[in-house]
């Protein structure tokens, strides 16, 4: 049988520097609204796509 080694324990010096990391990454998310333009550029983007899809799906149906 083997053996697995025990369980990873992170020391405290290792949990400052992830710590330090994660803030230099300093993600913006931006505003409600900018996500919503975001989401309806993409719809109006795949318009044609989804009524090209809609007039196939019926054909295959039966």
């Amino acid at each position: 049988m083997n053996e697995t080694k025990g369980i990873f324990r992170q020391t405290r010096s290792g949990r400052e520097e992830a710590l330090k990391r994660l803030k230099a990454k300093e993600r913006t998310r931006g505003s409600d609204q900018e996500y919503a333009e975001v989401l309806y550029r993409e719809y109006r983007q795949h318009e044609s796509l989804r009524r090209r899809a809609k007039d196939v799906a019926p054909r295959f149906d039966s």
